[in-house]
């Protein structure tokens, strides 16, 4: 089964990072996006996905919190962009032998972000990703999501936790079914090439 995850971006920091891992030619294989006809050059998004914040006023946050050492309100964390990756099991890549091309993967990300994101401003960006812990490749297709919802004018939320991240690996686990893909089994070792790296725990051990 392709693999998601996803990180909420919060601060210009994190933003900053991420910008430059994006738009790395180095890096990057294909990239493209969705509903971004304004913006000329692709590697702006960042610039361009912060003015439709801003319009929206959502660059800032929409609620207060109390602080727990001083008991003081302040805004809250505000979560501007979700970053977005899904990790295509290495033998189901052409670099492996397997059917999935880099384009087909990039299809597959259009597809799935126009399925459940349809009003969202998306940069995709496709990379050749090598785990020198067992020297495999694999394609992987990074995705920006702004927040903002062009249609309603709100901010994107799916919840939270546990329940927002099992909604998005069910709909994947939907589109591999749709596109022929292997499904990961529990407790099984779903990849004969790599293998479950360790967590960092136990790295640290």
């Amino acid at each position: 089964m392709t693999i998601i995850k996803q990180r909420a971006v919060t601060q210009k920091g994190h933003q900053k990072h991420l910008r430059a891992y994006i738009n790395d030619d180095r890096k990057v294989m294909l990239r493209d996006s969705q509903n971004m006809e304004g913006c000329a050059d692709i590697k702006r998004w960042a610039y361009y996905m912060e003015k439709t914040r801003e319009g929206f006023g959502h660059n800032k946050a929409s609620r207060r919190v109390r602080d727990k050492k001083t008991g003081k309100l302040v805004d809250a964390k505000n979560t501007i962009l979700y970053h977005q990756i899904l990790g295509f099991l290495p033998e189901e890549c052409s670099c492996n032998g397997g059917k999935l091309t880099p384009d087909d993967c990039l299809r597959y990300a259009k597809e799935y972000a126009q399925k459940h994101y349809p009003h969202q401003q998306v940069v995709f960006a496709v990379h050749n990703e090598y785990c020198k812990a067992d020297k495999t490749h694999r394609y992987a297709v990074h995705m920006v999501i702004n927040r903002s919802d062009l249609e309603t004018g709100n901010r994107l939320d799916e919840g939270r936790g546990k329940s927002a991240k099992v909604k998005r690996a069910s709909r994947i686990r939907d589109m591999d079914a749709e596109w022929g893909l292997h499904q990961v089994e529990r407790d099984e070792a779903n990849s004969r090439i790599h293998k479950k790296q360790p967590s960092k725990v136990e790295r640290e051990i």
